[in-house]
């Protein structure tokens, strides 16, 4: 997962390399990269290889999204945490996260940024 954003994404992001993070299950595997600028935001990208864009879990509206080059995708949030989530297959996604700790005003357009970045480099069923 820690491959996902390059070294160019990294510095245009102005974030320190990427941490392994282990999830829950053997399924739930991702990375997280803090910001350089004294943990103004926290970057996360998951990948859920038994749960798709259905199993979303959010305290706010999970809005479907235009895809994202070959990938469907929806924005969610748990306030102040914004995700942007490509689905992989009807059961597999991958999610990019980011926390602010202010707002998600701040979050959703660096979680689309981020989504962005990645999406070349995520698989896709089609």
């Amino acid at each position: 997962m820690c491959t996902l954003l390059t070294s160019a994404e990294q510095a245009t992001l102005a974030v320190a390399p990427g941490q392994p993070k282990d999830g829950q299950t053997d399924v739930d595997k991702g990375c997280v990269w803090r910001s350089a600028d004294k943990g103004e935001f926290l970057i996360q990208i998951n990948a859920y290889g038994e749960l798709g864009h259905k199993d979303v879990v959010s305290t706010g509206e999970v809005k479907t999204l235009p895809n994202i080059g070959k990938h469907r995708a929806v924005q969610f949030s748990m306030d102040p945490v914004c995700a942007v989530s490509l689905g992989i297959t009807e059961s597999a996604r991958v999610d990019a996260t980011v926390t602010t700790g202010h707002n998600l005003q701040e979050a959703c357009p660096i979680a689309m940024r981020v989504a962005q970045m990645i999406e070349p480099k995520v698989p896709s069923d089609s």
